[in-house]
């Protein structure tokens, strides 16, 4: 529980981002972010990458805000993202697993929001096309379409299978639940059966990717995709695989996915060097620091705290980059002490 003055901090911190996710709507229209160049989002993803993993984020986001703060602008920006996200749909060959993190932080929170029976469409016909992914003989969701991997593998790709998409599959365990189909609900469960027997090493750590041959379901090589080499537990990856487990776990309570996400779990906390902790222990540092900064708006308080950050580390560079920071988003949080 916290106490009075930790709830305190909290509640700034909150009110802090929320002024920032205001400004945000204002400057970004309908546009969807992902990457700020010189302090701002320039570039739309809606645009120029439409069936990018992430474009689902900004509007999960926003409807997370509406939930909590009823604030009308956050639900119309939102919905400004949905009209691309609903045109995509009918791209159909840019899609790929990834409609699970596209499509529940966007259809699927307004429906569940605002009760709005054409975003619930959008969200059964993304599920649609997900299940449409699965294959029945290997039991697994094909991941990518034909064409590049994330380390520039070419070719036909029907029998490859990531770990990324246990965080996919949620979106087909609302689908079964909302339509009460369980073929929905069956594939998620295949999926997630066959992401824990090819995926899942004796020892918690993950492969990135399995490639099955598509018309057997027989393991055919286990690279390592954007880890390190083969063999290698992608960190990332090693989350996802944390987390999918987790969340499948919360939607069927069949003990055996939050096992798994407990051996998963425990190849982290067995294999983080000391280095690391103390490097966890130094950001701890630091975003203790910042949240005292920013209740105080004090420019001395953010100064110590970049300076702490791992990827600083320097005073001059932390203050340069404080000064900086103020001076750009003057408008928009208003004056700091020295």
């Amino acid at each position: 529980m916290l106490d009075q003055k930790q709830k305190e901090v909290c509640e700034k911190i909150y009110k802090q981002i929320d002024m920032k996710l205001q400004a945000e709507c204002t400057r970004l229209g309908g546009k969807i972010p992902y990457i700020a160049e010189h302090g701002r989002y320039v570039k739309d993803a809606g645009v120029e990458t439409p069936f990018w993993w992430t474009n689902g984020f900004w509007a999960g986001m926003l409807w997370q805000m509406y939930a909590s703060t009823g604030n009308e602008l956050y639900k119309e920006t939102a919905k400004k993202s949905e009209i691309v996200m609903e045109k995509n749909l009918s791209g159909f060959v840019g899609l790929h697993h990834d409609v699970g993190f596209q499509y529940l932080h966007t259809a699927v929170a307004d429906y569940r929001l605002t009760g709005d029976e054409k975003a619930k469409i959008m969200g059964l016909h993304a599920a649609s096309l997900l299940a449409g992914r699965f294959n029945p003989t290997g039991n697994f969701i094909r991941a990518w379409n034909d064409g590049n991997g994330p380390r520039g593998e070419t070719g036909k790709k029907p029998g490859w299978m990531i770990i990324d998409c246990m965080m996919n599959i949620p979106l087909l365990y609302w689908a079964g639940k909302e339509m009460e189909d369980p073929r929905f609900t069956d594939i998620a469960n295949r999926h997630a059966e066959t992401a824990m027997r090819v995926l899942l090493r004796p020892d918690g750590s993950c492969n990135h990717i399995g490639i099955l041959d598509p018309e057997t379901g027989e393991v055919i090589s286990l690279p390592g995709g954007q880890g390190y080499g083969e063999g290698s537990s992608w960190t990332r990856g090693q989350t996802w695989g944390l987390y999918g487990f987790v969340l499948s776990y919360l939607h069927t309570n069949d003990r055996k996915y939050l096992d798994t996400a407990k051996r998963i779990a425990n190849y982290f906390i067995a294999n983080i060097p000391e280095s690391n902790l103390e490097m966890i222990r130094r950001v701890k540092y630091y975003e203790r620091l910042a949240a005292r900064g920013i209740v105080n708006r004090s420019k001395k308080d953010i100064t110590e705290c970049l300076t702490m950050h791992p990827l600083v580390g320097s005073y001059s560079l932390a203050s340069k980059l404080t000064d900086e920071y103020i001076k750009l988003n003057a408008p928009y949080i208003g004056d700091w002490r020295d």
